[in-house]
């Protein structure tokens, strides 16, 4: 019977998780289509270019723990948050997602890649090759809801990023109601990296070390955590789990 050690398992769990990352060509792919989105969206003469946008990733691609696709059909889906700079008391949500579609179908090449409305998002496909697709949560500033993650006692910093997001089976869609969904996914990835700052920093080191280079040379999303990992390993044993089932 061979003996697997404590050490002999973190490297070959390490190893494995070392496959699961996104390719980094695909990485700076994402970024670059949904930087020009954002931009599109957001600047030139867009009329929602007079509300400060902001386009923005969130969910595992901003946490690090994107993993690399399972199975020939499968698609990376790189959440987004398209933010705006207007208040509750000023536009209702069916007025707002329908502000940031309506801008996409302005443009041939978004037009033909949009998916049939999502719940909450505007959903682009891009071309087989690429084998992912963008999905855009429209979003406004939620104060409120900032207030009540002060009052017990989170993060001024965390609290401030709260965002009000738009939900198409909510009753009060189609009119202006200071009640929206809400989440915050700033003050989480913010949270959830100040869980593993120590060994964030310590590995960030190694790799400049390694590189020969200053730290801040080192990409953020080359850098992966135990945390990191092991969310990567428990997402591809989900994925072979469940692959046969519906």
């Amino acid at each position: 019977m061979i003996k697997i050690y404590r050490t002999d398992l973190s490297f070959i769990l390490n190893e494995i998780a070392n496959q699961l990352d996104l390719p980094e060509s695909l990485h700076e792919e994402a970024v670059k289509r949904y930087r020009a989105v954002g931009k599109w969206l957001g600047e030139g003469d867009s009329p929602l270019a007079i509300h400060s946008p902001i386009i923005y990733p969130q969910g595992s691609f901003l946490l690090g723990t994107v993993t690399k696709r399972w199975g020939d059909d499968d698609e990376y889906d790189i959440d987004l948050v398209f933010e705006i700079n207007l208040s509750k008391n000023s536009i209702s949500q069916k007025r707002l997602k329908n502000l940031i579609g309506d801008r996409l179908k302005e443009n041939e090449t978004y037009r033909r890649m949009l998916d049939e409305e999502g719940r909450r998002c505007w959903t682009l496909v891009y071309a087989n090759d690429a084998k992912f697709h963008l999905d855009i949560l429209p979003a406004i500033p939620n104060m409120d809801f900032s207030a009540v993650m002060k009052s017990q006692e989170v993060q001024r910093s965390w609290a401030n990023t709260s965002i009000a997001i738009t939900d198409i089976t909510r009753p009060n869609y189609d009119r202006i109601d200071p009640d929206w969904p809400r989440c915050n996914p700033k003050g989480y990835a913010a949270w959830f990296h100040s869980r593993m700052v120590t060994q964030y920093d310590a590995l960030r080191k190694q790799m400049a070390e390694a590189m020969i280079s200053e730290i801040q040379a080192v990409p953020e999303y080359q850098i992966k955590t135990p945390v990191q990992r092991s969310i990567q390993l428990i997402k591809r044993h989900r994925d072979i789990m469940f692959e046969k089932k519906d």
